[in-house]
């Protein structure tokens, strides 16, 4: 029995999702990766980030407040927060580097989680991000100030709205290209202009 083989198997089992617009898919400003995404899966990955998702995916599972992954919808939109309590919403990252502030993308995903803890009856006193440095072990807390909710709900409806009607239409969403690009699965269909083809 070939046991690194075995593992390397375990690891490559994804979670499995609720079908629908995920909050995750809208945190970029680049839909057009989360058209791909949602149209041909995730796409493939070398081993060695197979293993840093899998390292994300078990320190998640440490449970820090009372509500740990809690399930969330709101119109249509789905979202699972890693942790809250009394108020106090908690997302935890893996980074392999520890950085000096909260990533933009990642207090994004904190206030769209804010905007539908808020819409479905529960009130957020506080948002904080926790960086936990895989590399150095180390660990982070940030506190986030989040925009206006309103502006946040517009934000969120616009590209849901987006993203549902180009799925619908098949019609790949306009490239957004930035720093994403280097770490997106889809760069190379997405630059040779075959959109529809993967």
């Amino acid at each position: 029995m070939d046991l690194i083989e075995k593992m390397y198997e375990a690891i490559n089992k994804q979670d499995e999702r609720k079908q629908g617009i995920h909050v995750t898919s809208l945190v970029y400003d680049c839909l057009r990766r989360s058209y791909y995404s949602e149209k041909f899966g995730e796409g493939f990955f070398d081993i060695k980030t197979l293993i840093t998702f899998w390292i994300g995916r078990v320190l998640h599972h440490t449970q820090v407040l009372k509500e740990h992954e809690l399930q969330l919808e709101w119109l249509g939109i789905l979202g699972t927060v890693d942790e809250f309590e009394d108020g106090i919403l908690l997302e935890k990252k893996t980074t392999a580097f520890m950085p000096k502030a909260p990533l933009e993308h990642h207090v994004t995903q904190l206030e769209y989680y804010k905007l539908l803890l808020e819409k479905t009856g529960k009130r957020v006193k506080q948002m904080f991000l926790m960086y936990i440095d895989i590399a150095n072990k180390d660990i982070k807390v940030f506190e986030v100030e989040p925009r206006p909710l309103a502006e946040i709900e517009v934000e969120l409806i616009a590209k849901k709205t987006e993203l549902e009607a180009s799925l619908l239409k098949n019609i790949v969403p306009p490239r957004h290209a930035g720093w994403l690009c280097g770490y997106c699965n889809f760069a190379s269909i997405c630059f040779k202009g075959k959109e529809n083809e993967v």
